[in-house]
């Protein structure tokens, strides 16, 4: 912006000339005067400041001195004129201080005509009291006539009373050179001040203090702004140079300073002024000229224009295109349309009033500034050049510094992701691994066939495929627990737990105990219930059977309408399996008080018997394991014992008894535990060999079953079932030692514990069972030793006793029996007394 530009390079012109320079003089004026004012009031009323020869310290003269070295560099001269012509000044032309007086010589001299008697002096100011030289030459310096002194005059004489006032004047030719060798005659003006006893202007005016400013001076100021202009710009273009220019013309068209002093060098005592339009300097005279200065024009802004040294005319910079529009130029072009082209800038200066001293008119100036386009292009282009070299390090740098923060970012970034990762992980870690853990502890209940857990089902994940996996194990457990009601629990645990034999075809000989039960009479009972009724209390019969069975670790291995097929000691080893067989035996016959309790009702309106059953056992060895074919498998148990254990449960109608075993059975047991009855000795149909018949009556004291085992290893606690009210005393539960402490049953350590287990449906047999029993066996021995007479008084006496049941009575038939084929059929040595059946079923 080359008019802002411009008129920030005038403005501090203008600035410096008004405030600085014009300003300088009137502040040392005004020094001198007050130190006239202090001495009269504080030391001598008659103080007039003069130089007699030999008074430096009484005269003015060291404040002069001091003042002037108080100044900056544009007061050159500081003096005090009297009226009476004499002159004291001290001069500071080119940085020489040295004292000039001037005083009337006594007595007077022959002078010519007009000329005031006055000589000068030079003063040594190191050595203030030495006079260097007092020359009596007369000279026609008159003080009075000067271009400083005339306007007080002209005061004096006009505005008599009124105050005092300052007064600038014309800019004229200094000292001439017969006043003091060492000054050079020069151009310039002058501030002046009167000096009186008073403050306005009458007889008391004594003379005018006085301080110049030569053209030198002023012309520093203008040198110093177009040196800043310069390094301002930065230019480096020499051919240039000549071409900065300030200046400042009054308001009549006199040059009065210029940063090129060329009108001013070595002027002698005949030095004139020089009007701007005539300066030796070719720019500023023809600027001059076009501006017009002479005129009445007044430019309180500051303006600018263009000029070009020559008669062609300057382009306007700003409508040159360099940049590739519609009329763009060449660099070159452009370079040469602004050759010599300078921009002029110029506006109007005025002095200010300092202190007391009101002027009696101001001196206004008009301040010219000249700045070649050359040096603002290339400044401009410079500077284009460094703000882009600038431009591409702060680019690289920043591209650098980019790099670096987005590698920090990254970084950053990077190390979020991997965090948000780690949690989200270990969130899904939790949340997988929870679900997870529960599925596990729910495979191992599986595997152990515990059911007693709710169903996976009513545990929902958020994760899909671990929902998925819960409700696919869901519908597994489902059919696995399903298919365990139609296989035996332990081969399905077996299956489950992934052993090899429970997956194929296998058999292994093995001593069981087979119990066979059926419902007596349960074909009328059908007949006579409705199919709802009918399937109400089968369900409820084979549910409480199959649980008595379980409990004493029974399996069953089939259910037959209303029968009950069961093993013990198979597919797992089973200890005491005979005596655990024959307490289910007795429990079952127990919880079937409590079913016809619960159905009595039903029986009743169906004019029906409580049920009875009939169960059959039998110990011996057998081939147990998978049977079938290579696409359907069945577990079972295969020999004559089994069959021998059903033929049992048959002759339990023969017997008119509820639970029959055999005497393998009967061998098998602990001694001590049950009470039995024997019933008979048999040959069922299609063996030969004959069976001892027991009726078991009861159990007289539970079995204990101490074992040793590491529960970490185990699975949950066995599964203790729900009986009718009235059976539920004659369970018993394991009672669980621990090794350190006291624990409850169904509870996991991972230490070695001692269960402890006692078992058995124990009842108290009365005395008429006892003795009924007792005479009964009597006679069957009897009988079977071939004493059948004794047999008979022993029958007979029981039946008076106690009556008979259907197993006496089918003895004592027997006995008739043999008694009417005589001796010679009893008394045979191959005689056992063996009842020889021809039928399964009666």
């Amino acid at each position: 912006n080359v008019e802002a530009f411009s008129g920030s390079l005038l403005g501090d012109v203008r600035s410096n000339l008004s405030l600085s320079v014009l300003q300088e003089p009137q502040r040392l004026v005004d020094r001198v005067w007050q130190y006239f004012i202090m001495q009269r009031k504080t030391i001598n009323a008659d103080f007039d400041g003069r130089f007699e020869g030999n008074n430096w310290n009484q005269s003015i003269l060291p404040q002069l001195f001091i003042s002037i070295n108080y100044s900056n560099i544009y007061t050159d001269i500081l003096y005090v004129a009297y009226l009476n012509e004499e002159f004291v000044a001290i001069n500071n032309v080119g940085r020489k201080t040295e004292g000039i007086t001037l005083r009337r010589t006594s007595p007077p001299i022959n002078n010519p005509p007009g000329v005031t008697p006055l000589h000068s002096c030079m003063v040594d100011l190191l050595f203030g009291e030495n006079i260097i030289s007092c020359d009596p030459t007369p000279t026609d310096y008159i003080p009075t006539d000067r271009p400083y002194f005339v306007p007080q005059i002209r005061l004096l004489n006009e505005s008599r009373n009124q105050p005092l006032k300052s007064t600038w004047s014309d800019f004229y030719v200094f000292i001439p050179q017969n006043i003091s060798p060492n000054i050079s005659s020069a151009v310039g003006l002058s501030f002046a001040y009167p000096l009186s006893r008073s403050l306005v202007y009458d007889e008391l005016m004594e003379g005018v203090i006085v301080a110049d400013i030569t053209f030198t001076s002023l012309s520093t100021l203008c040198m110093n702004s177009v040196q800043n202009t310069i390094d301002l710009l930065e230019s480096e273009d020499n051919t240039t140079f000549d071409q900065f220019l300030v200046y400042a013309v009054s308001s009549e068209g006199i040059l009065v300073a210029a940063s090129d002093p060329v009108d001013y060098d070595n002027q002698d005592a005949n030095a004139s002024l020089v009007l701007a339009t005539q300066s030796k300097n070719e720019i500023i005279a023809n600027i001059s000229k076009r501006l017009n200065f002479n005129s009445s024009t007044n430019a309180t802004q500051f303006q600018t224009l263009g000029y070009k040294i020559g008669d062609e005319s300057c382009p306007n910079i700003s409508e040159l295109d360099l940049f590739g529009g519609e009329n763009a130029i060449s660099f070159s072009s452009f370079m040469k349309a602004i050759e010599g082209c300078v921009f002029v800038a110029y506006g109007d200066a005025s002095s200010f009033d300092y202190g007391q001293f009101e002027a009696e008119q101001q001196l206004n100036f008009r301040i010219v500034a000249t700045i070649p386009y050359s040096s603002l292009v290339n400044d401009l282009l410079e500077k284009i050049a460094k703000a882009e070299t600038e431009s591409l390090t702060d680019f690289k740098e920043d591209s650098q510094e980019l790099k670096r923060q987005i590698l920090i970012e990254s970084v950053v970034l990077l190390l979020m992701i991997i965090l948000l990762g780690i949690a989200l992980g270990i969130l899904v870690a939790v949340v997988v691994t929870k679900s997870l853990r529960r599925l596990v502890r729910s495979m191992h209940r599986l595997r152990a066939l515990d059911f007693r857990k709710k169903d996976y089902r009513k545990y929902h994940s958020r994760i899909k495929e671990i929902n998925t996996l819960q409700e696919s194990f869901s519908s597994l457990r489902a059919s696995i627990r399903a298919f365990s009601k139609f296989v035996p629990t332990t081969v399905v645990k077996n299956i489950v737990g992934n052993k090899a034999k429970a997956r194929q075809l296998h058999v292994e000989k093995k001593v069981v105990t087979v119990l066979f039960s059926d419902i007596q009479g349960f074909t009328s009972i059908s007949e006579a219930l409705n199919k709802e009724d009918l399937l109400r209390l089968l369900t409820t019969y084979l549910t409480y059977m199959s649980r008595t069975v379980e409990s004493y670790h029974g399996v069953i291995g089939e259910i037959l309408g209303d029968g009950i097929l069961a093993f013990w000691n198979t597919p797992d080893d089973v200890e005491n399996h005979a005596a655990r067989a024959c307490a289910s035996a007795l429990a079952q016959q127990q919880v079937l008080v409590s079913i016809n309790e619960q159905f009595k009702d039903m029986l009743r309106v169906n004019n029906l018997q409580p049920l009875k059953i009939r169960i059959g056992l039998h110990t011996g060895e057998v081939l147990t394991g998978i049977f079938g074919s290579k696409n359907k498998f069945k577990f079972g148990c295969m020999g004559d014992a089994v069959n021998l254990a059903s033929r049992l449960e048959g002759i339990c109608k023969l017997y008119g008894v509820g639970i029959i075993c055999s005497s393998d059975t009967y061998d098998a047991l602990p001694q001590g535990h049950f009470e039995f009855r024997e019933l008979d000795l048999v040959q069922v149909k299609g063996k030969i060999q004959d069976t001892k018949l027991f009726e078991i009556l009861g159990m007289t004291s539970k079995i204990t079953d101490l074992s040793v085992q590491d529960m970490s290893l185990s699975g949950s606690s066995a599964s203790y079932l729900s009986f009718p009210k009235k059976s539920i005393s004659k369970f018993s539960r394991p009672k669980t030692i621990w090794e350190n402490g006291k624990g409850n049953s169904g509870e996991s350590c991972s230490k070695l514990i001692k269960t402890e287990t006692t078992w058995g449906p124990v009842g108290e047999l009365n005395s008429k069972v006892i003795c009924f029993r007792d005479i009964y066996e009597d006679a069957l021995h009897m009988f079977q030793l071939g004493d059948v007479e004794a047999a008979k008084v022993l029958l007979l006496k029981l039946k008076d006793k106690f009556g008979l049941d259907k197993a006496s009575e089918l003895l004592l038939e027997r006995v008739g029996e043999a008694l009417a084929k005589g001796q010679k059929y009893y008394k045979n040595p191959e005689w056992k007394g063996v009842l020889r059946l021809t039928e399964k079923d009666f």
